[in-house]
């Protein structure tokens, strides 16, 4: 699939919202905090937003930013990319622009974020010569194995909300 990239208007917060609710459907970006992130920058960060077209519609996206380079002692940029599900094949080239872009920003270190099951993220990025060098998970709960500590902890805390007069 032949993606296009422009950069992102401020018009574009609902395509990214949109296609980052596709890409994550389990981690939806709030909308009302994106439009005020994008109306509102943040002082001392260069930011640039991507958006990737292909047959005339928006298929993905890319966020690459920095912080001052005055108070670093390195050049490191940090991206990320998102992509609707029938689009995949466009995820390396979303990875290439952005990389070109935190060149084109003079960085000299790269930091792409992915969630562990983005294998297209990880396979692109694995392609074009990066190296993993971090993984964590950011978030796993087994309510089986924990079911009665939890059941206590929740006892516990109405017990203590009453003691206070709480209620919900």
């Amino acid at each position: 699939m032949g993606m296009k990239r422009r950069p992102a208007a401020r018009d574009d917060v609902a395509t990214v919202v949109a296609i980052d609710a596709a890409c994550r459907p389990d981690q939806p970006l709030d909308p009302v905090v994106e439009r005020y992130e994008w109306e509102t920058p943040e002082p001392g960060v260069t930011r640039e937003r991507w958006i990737g077209e292909a047959a005339g519609r928006a298929v993905g996206y890319g966020i690459v930013f920095h912080h001052d380079w005055a108070g670093m002692t390195d050049r490191n940029c940090v991206a990320w990319v998102g992509w609707l599900p029938d689009s995949t094949s466009i995820v390396p080239a979303l990875v290439g622009h952005i990389e070109g872009r935190a060149r084109a920003m003079d960085g000299s270190r790269l930091q792409f974020y992915c969630q562990e099951d983005e294998t297209a993220v990880i396979t692109a990025l694995l392609g074009a010569g990066y190296q993993l060098d971090a993984l964590a998970k950011v978030w796993q709960l087994d309510l089986h194995q924990h079911r009665e500590r939890l059941l206590r902890k929740t006892e516990e805390s109405r017990a203590a909300m009453a003691a206070q007069r709480i209620r919900l």
